[in-house]
């Protein structure tokens, strides 16, 4: 998910939170990610991660499938 539609539906779904709140949130979990993913690249081995890689990218693709309209408040 390109990061601003990623960054607007967040804002929209944590409302009335702050948008600061929740784009912060999702760069905070996306560094750590970040960092878990080459930690895991070093335990595991190149191959063994990129497989892991691969099989996460398609849960995500079947997890963003399941996302419902956000109602904005903003219009």
């Amino acid at each position: 998910m390109p990061g601003p539609i990623g960054f607007q539906y967040g804002a929209e779904k944590s409302y009335p939170a702050p948008e600061s709140t929740s784009q912060g949130l999702i760069l905070m979990v996306g560094q750590i990610s970040g960092i878990l993913f080459v930690f895991g690249l070093n335990q595991l081995g190149v191959l063994t991660a990129m497989i892991a890689f691969v099989i996460l990218t398609v849960f995500n693709i079947f997890l963003s499938t399941r996302l419902k309209e956000s109602m904005s408040k903003f219009l």
